[in-house]
């Protein structure tokens, strides 16, 4: 009985096995299982034998910025591609040789098409006609010496009288706001105040003119400078009542970076507005400068010249900036002189400027024509009051021919 029990009991479980081990109809649409056979190193993974291994993603090229004399050669219809030199670094190749373009990487080659190129033959012509003898030098550095004490004196104690002048004509102004009287605004150069061109103001009121004294900034930049010389015009006219300044016959005349300034007023819609109606630029650098002079290099002692310096990047760009603004929207005359050690007459071209005068004298030093010395200052009004006396550009541009 015992015997017959067990022996149940074992049938009950074989057949239990035997249910839950039953396996599943075969289906056609079921993809068999590979064996992993082969053990993938890197992924630590088993897989199939004899399958490929997946391709890796390629990177794709990321487009370098075209240089602007490339994307001008595209636009005129010339092919340019690039590609991989020997030494695996990206190059330009213009579609006829296969030639390597080089990359500007700077503003260099634009700034020389831009900006020297179209002046050349008249920076090359005055540089030529207007060199200086030994001699000459000599008396041109000491009649600087007189001229920089008197300047240093203007620019500390006569800021008091230039702030007196200035309250003179804003009172008359306010008295005659309907006066046909012109007003010569002036602005001063770099590292000086309003009282350095004190002496130029009072000779200009004696011969007629209402002098008014801006003040520059310079280190912020001409282009600052201009908008907060129109700023300062502009509180004159509210002080004085005067109305419809745009019918006002008004000049500007500057020196050095306040020359600067001019340029950068002249080539402004908003400046005809403020009744201004031509600028008189006194030892201006619209295309920078390149320090070479004996003067140069000393006034860069005390002096940061950068913004103006053309060897540098910095100073590139802001000559650009002058560059782009085009041709000016009211006249503009140059004035340089000829024994100017600081800003040499080759280096106040400005190809815009309706005329030109250099002046010979061994007093018309960079100092010289800032505002103390009273034959300069003559000479100045003088051409201020008789433009026709500026000879035409075309004249300087013909002398290197």
């Amino acid at each position: 009985m015992i015997i017959t029990l067990m022996l149940m009991a074992i049938d009950d479980r074989v057949i239990a096995n035997s249910k839950k081990n039953k396996s599943k109809p075969y289906d056609s649409k079921e993809k068999p299982i590979p064996k992993p056979d082969v053990l993938d190193e890197k992924s630590g993974e088993y897989k199939q034998a004899g399958t490929m291994p997946e391709p890796k993603p390629v990177k794709q090229a990321v487009p370098r910025p075209m240089p602007s004399d490339v994307i001008k050669r595209e636009s005129m219809g010339t092919p340019v591609f690039q590609e991989r030199d020997e030494n695996g670094k990206y190059v330009w190749r213009k579609g006829e040789t296969q030639a390597p373009y080089e990359r500007p990487s700077s503003t260099r080659d634009i700034f020389k098409d831009a900006v020297e190129r179209p002046i050349e033959s008249a920076v090359k012509g005055i540089e030529k006609k207007e060199k200086l003898t030994l001699t000459q030098k000599i008396k041109g550095f000491a009649a600087n010496l007189k001229n920089i004490p008197k300047n240093a004196v203007d620019t500390t104690v006569g800021y008091v009288d230039s702030k007196y002048l200035n309250w003179q004509t804003g009172r008359y102004l306010k008295k005659n706001p309907n006066s046909d009287s012109t007003v010569l605004y002036m602005m001063h150069g770099l590292d000086q105040s309003i009282g350095s061109q004190r002496k130029l103001a009072r000779q200009a009121r004696d011969q007629g003119y209402l002098p008014y004294l801006l003040s520059g900034k310079h280190s912020k930049g001409p282009e600052w400078v201009a908008d907060d010389a129109l700023r300062q015009v502009g509180k004159l006219h509210k002080k004085a009542h005067i109305k419809d300044a745009s019918n006002r016959n008004d000049k500007y005349v500057g020196h050095s970076s306040g020359a600067n300034v001019g340029l950068y007023l002249a080539t402004d819609k908003r400046t005809e507005g403020y009744g201004i109606k031509e600028v008189h630029a006194v030892a201006p650098t619209p295309h920078g400068m390149k320090p070479h002079t004996l003067g140069q290099r000393l006034i860069g002692m005390v002096a940061d010249l950068s913004p103006e310096d053309t060897r540098k990047e910095k100073g590139r760009q802001n000559v650009m900036k002058l560059n782009k603004r085009g041709e000016p929207y009211i006249p503009v005359y140059v004035t340089a002189g000829r024994y100017d050690n600081l800003v040499p007459p080759q280096d106040a071209v400005y190809q815009h400027a309706k005329g030109m005068h250099i002046i010979d004298h061994p007093d018309s030093t960079h100092f010289g024509t800032s505002g103390p010395n009273e034959k300069m200052n003559q000479i100045i009004l003088d051409l201020i009051g008789h433009p026709s006396k500026y000879k035409h550009m075309r004249e300087y541009f013909r002398q290197e021919k």
